[in-house]
């Protein structure tokens, strides 16, 4: 399955392993930095026997339409509509067809309103995920949603970035099926200059997994993008004030770029073994993607920093320690300060024998956060078999370094 953002969206979608679950996606919004949960939610889809890994792709305290994340850069809370509200600016804006399954899922606890629903158009159904957000203004190249996700993380069939004439950016994406789930999925992803965020998402099915339902979903790029940049929405989000970048005061530190993300990882990886960041450019803040070689053996990484994790959590440490699930473990490392959770997860499933995954998530003295999945593939999202390069105590010993602090 495809790992979209984003981790974002590394660690962006293994909430496509459990079909039919957008509101578990979209509840715990609060409780933690999106990137950290997407790579948890990796290694746990895993664990329960799915094929597949998601990081993010898009990514970050994300809004996400059942398994994608779409991450606002910061957001206020502010009252929002009734919870049929979406639904009903969304419907009449679909082509002729009908339509089923209509639901609201986590009004209250998404980022914003938000609406499900499948569409029939008498050619096979569609499921359709509807969410929407509120992202700090001005737009920048970091704003999360503006860019096209990475294709070592999420096999495309294409994806085209738009800045609109008046300064607004709409991301078109059509992301291809894999080997391990036939389904394909459209995005298109608008986010205005007023700081709205509205995004579609599609299937070929009638959930986010197979089987398939159709050759493509039922909505072309255009009617994904005529949906997403209706002026219908604007009723709905105009309880939701835009948030404007801070021009005063402390500025929140700011993620890393993938390259400074890189250079750190590749001076301390351990002596012998041998690492490529690939061919593509890797663009979401924060995140950096290589794979690593030794004794034959190649194993993808992804890693997330996060410059503050869980700001504004009265107490941020022990909102991280509290965070462990089931098949996690957590300890303090050694440096003095640094709590690590860690995360096995082997799946049996697949043909090409037993798939680990190993994912290490540290917060640093500091509050930095660093996440790192680990498994065996090509790419970020097609994991083949057997253990990967690097030990859990080796990326232990990667996530908890002092280089990934803020100076």
């Amino acid at each position: 399955m495809p790992l979209e953002d984003s981790i974002t969206e590394l660690l962006r979608e293994a909430a496509d392993l459990a079909p039919d679950t957008p509101g578990e996606l979209l509840a715990d919004g609060g409780e933690r930095r999106g990137r950290r949960r997407v790579a948890r939610r990796r290694a746990a889809a895993v664990a329960g026997g799915a094929a597949v890994l998601t990081v993010v792709g898009l990514v970050a305290g994300q809004l996400r339409p059942g398994d994608d994340r779409v991450a606002p850069a910061s957001r206020q809370t502010t009252a929002s509509p009734g919870p049929r509200s979406a639904l009903a600016t969304l419907v009449p804006l679909l082509p002729p067809g009908q339509t089923s399954e209509r639901s609201s899922p986590d009004q209250v606890t998404g980022p914003g309103p938000t609406a499900r629903l499948v569409f029939d158009d008498g050619h096979g159904a569609t499921l359709l995920q509807l969410s929407t957000a509120t992202v700090a203004v001005p737009l920048g190249e970091d704003t999360e949603g503006t860019q096209c996700p990475d294709p070592f993380m999420v096999p495309t069939e294409g994806c085209t970035r738009t800045v609109r004439p008046d300064g607004s950016i709409l991301v078109v994406d059509r992301s291809a099926p894999t080997s391990s789930n036939p389904v394909k999925k459209w995005s298109a992803v608008y986010t205005g200059i007023d700081g709205r965020q509205v995004r579609l998402d599609e299937y070929n099915s009638r959930t986010v997994a197979a089987p398939v339902t159709r050759a493509d979903p039922a909505l072309s790029a255009e009617q994904l993008t005529a949906v997403v940049t209706s002026s219908s929405w604007d009723g709905l989000i105009a309880a939701a004030r835009p948030v404007t970048a801070p021009t005063t005061g402390t500025p929140a530190p700011k993620a890393p770029r993938p390259a400074d993300v890189l250079a750190t990882a590749d001076r301390l990886l351990p002596a012998g073994v041998q690492h490529d960041n690939g061919g593509t450019p890797q663009t979401t803040a924060g995140e950096g993607h290589l794979t690593v070689t030794a004794a034959g053996r190649s194993s993808v990484l992804v890693i997330t920093v996060d410059p503050q994790l869980d700001r504004g959590a009265g107490d941020p440490r022990g909102a991280f320690e509290g965070s462990v699930r089931a098949g996690q473990q957590l300890t303090r490392a050694v440096n003095g300060g640094s709590s690590v959770i860690t995360s096995t997860a082997v799946d049996t499933t697949g043909s090409g024998g037993p798939a680990t995954v190993w994912t290490v998530e540290a917060m640093l003295p500091d509050g930095t956060g660093v996440s790192i999945a680990e498994s065996n593939g090509s790419n970020g999202y097609d994991i083949q078999g057997g253990a990967p390069v690097l030990t859990v105590d080796q990326l232990t010993a990667l996530a908890t370094d002092p280089s990934w602090q803020q100076h």
